[in-house]
């Protein structure tokens, strides 16, 4: 696969090495420049054509922002590059503007380099890998991961629905974005509550304590079905005969079954 070419536009000298370090000794990317001011990483990026830049939004010349709206007003190519926002910066205001106007994805500082290398890799295969193009009234490129993603919901929606979740309910929409991402990265099943949760909350609006009660009376909704087979015919819950599985139990099992099968 050839290398990922990445430009680091990083204001905070000590993460600006950290990045160019773990960049450097991975081979699956290429670094073609590094710097921590925003006109010279503009420069660059016009320059050098990278495919991701990863973009610190407090900058001397050129903030961050400003970088991505030159770019989207000046980049002829019809492959803008993704930038990876990675800012310490907080605010739910900033990233929800800053991700539905320009950014690919927005990460939090501190954040381990290894984290961040992987992130990269992942949206990397998403948008680029074995992509087909097909000529019809319009240009449309179409991934061969992409067309697998969308076979992937279409039967975790039918699975939660033979569970018996409404598909008008929050439950049933928060279980389907929690199922999705864990069978990506089990991992976040380690902190539902600090990583798992607030990612679901954030992309629909709302906060981690809710989607914690939304999930949690879908799963006490289906459970208290007297003659739900369905829900012990595909899912090992013979373990909870007496107890309702708890919120990570219920994701972990199914996002597992989806796993094992893909």
């Amino acid at each position: 696969m050839n290398k990922i070419k990445v430009i680091i536009i990083e204001g905070n000298t000590e993460e600006r090495k950290k990045l160019e370090s773990s960049i450097v000794e991975d081979q699956s990317f290429e670094l073609l420049g590094c710097t921590y001011d925003g006109l010279e990483g503009y420069k660059m990026i016009m320059e050098h054509k990278p495919d991701v830049v990863i973009l610190d939004l407090i900058l001397p010349s050129l903030d961050g922002i400003g970088i991505m709206q030159k770019i989207k007003m000046d980049y002829v190519d019809y492959q803008k590059p993704k930038f990876i926002v990675y800012s310490s910066i907080s605010d739910e205001t900033v990233q929800q503007y800053v991700n539905k106007n320009w950014a690919t994805y927005y990460m939090i500082k501190p954040c381990m380099e290894q984290i961040m290398l992987s992130r990269i890799k992942q949206l990397f295969q998403f948008y680029y890998k074995n992509q087909i193009v097909r000529m019809e009234d319009n240009y449309e490129i179409l991934g061969m991961e992409e067309r697998k993603e969308k076979l992937l919901e279409e039967k975790i929606e039918s699975t939660l629905l033979s569970l018996g979740l409404k598909k008008h309910r929050k439950s049933y929409i928060y279980i389907r974005e929690a199922v999705l991402l864990c069978i990506k990265d089990m991992s976040l099943l380690n902190g539902v509550t600090k990583v798992l949760y607030p990612q679901i909350a954030y992309k629909f609006s709302t906060n981690g304590s809710s989607v914690e009660r939304a999930i949690r009376y879908g799963i006490t909704n289906i459970w208290d079905k007297p003659n739900n087979v369905e829900l012990r015919k595909n899912f090992s819950f013979q373990f909870y005969i007496n107890n309702k599985p708890s919120n990570v139990e219920f994701i972990a099992t199914i996002s597992d079954c989806f796993r094992q099968a893909n």
